[in-house]
């Protein structure tokens, strides 16, 4: 199922005279939307205030609120949160309970930044939530009587993340100082039952920013540094690093990359393993295991973009940005390709639920212009193309559902056999991380 947003009215009737101009202006203007994890209700906001519409009944909720910047529902669905402007300092954090559409809570935030957001991070039984003061400490606040439980104090806070495994809530926390005028980052773990002392530290040389990208299952964390610069020379976007951390073993590592920057690392939904593209172009796509063991290379590609199906079967090598818009997909149970295709110019790719096809979309505000969204197979082959480049385009998103994996479809005799030869060339590469192109090893 697929939903898009369009938010203005055909240019041509864009004129003070015009009478779908006049109806325009007396309407609310649409600001984005997204769905319950179910897939049961759309959630959405406008210049007003936000609404929630469930879609089996198509009854009508809303909670009245100006100046809504972003939301985000919680885990399971208990509260939203709310970022609203009061002035260039200053923001607030609206909490709202979905059951009765009832403010439960508001948060004063000031000299917010974007990479902060959201400002209040649930844990997935929606019982705790954590949240950051001032850059120097970050609350555990019980969300029954939003009360403040414990914290952790930090010299100077740069960014946390809060995910769950089946033995505990893990907080990722990262602080990046500069001394002696190189920038280096610590970054700290903790158990939200435990939350005062971390249970595991490390510092991270050459670190102007950290952010972290938890798996699937909540056990197992990969931690992206970055600097600004690069002090050899030979990078424009600064020096990457990867590092790996397994919350339940302790285990900390450096993930192998090529030479030059990191452009995207994306988990398999089943946690197992994943894949980084790094390197200058055409980079270098590599999938590891969870020992940080390169196990595959898809080989060196103009891509910069990851996208894993839902089911884990297929996933997405894509090059959008500044690069062409070429996309393979690949079968990652039999590490073969199964297909190709070309969106140029696009700025959103995803998987449908059922993990069998996929959209590519250019949308407003990154381009005003040609906007319009296209629906692939996973094979490559182009199933719609709808052309909106008389109005604009600002959200596209599929519906969630629960499917089952299949196999790609049967071909014909003479491609299959064909694909089976070319697919055991590129099962078995000559090379993994060739040490000449590396600069870990």
């Amino acid at each position: 199922f697929f939903f898009l947003m369009i938010r203005r009215p055909p240019r041509s009737t864009q004129s003070r005279s015009s009478a779908a101009s006049d109806v325009y202006k007396r309407q609310a203007e649409y600001m984005g939307f997204s769905f319950t994890a179910d897939g049961s209700t759309l959630l959405g906001y406008t210049t007003e205030g936000y609404y929630e519409v469930n879609l089996d009944t198509k009854a009508i909720r809303e909670f009245k609120l100006e100046g809504i910047l972003a939301f985000l529902v919680s885990p399971k669905g208990n509260f939203v949160q709310f970022l609203t402007k009061v002035d260039k300092d200053v923001h607030l954090i609206t909490i709202v309970r979905r059951s009765d559409l009832a403010t439960v809570k508001v948060y004063e935030m000031r000299k917010f930044r974007k990479d902060l957001w959201p400002a209040i991070r649930f844990a997935p039984d929606d019982r705790h939530c954590f949240k950051a003061s001032n850059q120097k400490e970050v609350e555990v606040i019980e969300t029954t009587e939003w009360r403040k439980i414990s914290s952790a104090q930090f010299e100077i806070l740069d960014v946390f993340s809060v995910a769950a495994s089946a033995a505990a809530t893990y907080v990722a926390c990262a602080e990046v100082q500069n001394i002696n005028r190189k920038n280096r980052g610590r970054v700290s773990f903790f158990r939200s039952d435990d939350f005062t002392t971390p249970f595991f530290t490390s510092d991270i040389d050459k670190a102007h920013e950290i952010n972290f990208f938890w798996s699937p299952d909540g056990q197992c964390c990969l931690i992206w540094a970055q600097t600004l610069h690069d002090e050899t020379g030979k990078s424009y976007y600064g020096e990457h690093s990867m590092y790996f951390f397994n919350a339940e073993t302790k285990f900390f590592g450096k993930v192998p990359k090529f030479n030059g920057p990191i452009h995207d690392i994306c988990w398999n939904p089943d946690s197992q393993n994943f894949i980084m593209i790094s390197g200058f172009m055409p980079a270098g796509c590599i999938l590891f295991d969870r020992e940080i063991n390169a196990i595959f290379e898809f080989g060196k590609l103009y891509v910069n973009t990851i996208r894993w199906s839902p089911l884990g079967r297929f996933v997405l090598l894509g090059g959008f940005g500044n690069l062409s818009g070429n996309i393979q997909v690949w079968d990652t149970f039999t590490r073969t390709k199964v297909g190709e295709c070309r969106a140029l110019s696009a700025i959103k790719c995803e998987w449908a639920p059922d993990g069998r096809k996929f959209y590519t979309a250019i949308v407003n505000p990154r381009l005003r212009v040609d906007n319009h969204y296209r629906i692939f197979k996973y094979d490559g082959e182009q199933l719609n193309m709808v052309d909106l480049k008389h109005t604009e385009l600002y959200e596209v998103a599929w519906r969630p559902g629960k499917f089952e994996d299949r196999p790609p479809s049967p071909r014909k005799v003479s491609e299959a056999s064909e694909k089976a030869e070319e697919g055991k060339a590129k099962a078995k590469p000559k090379r993994i991380l060739n040490l000449r192109e590396t600069e870990d090893f």
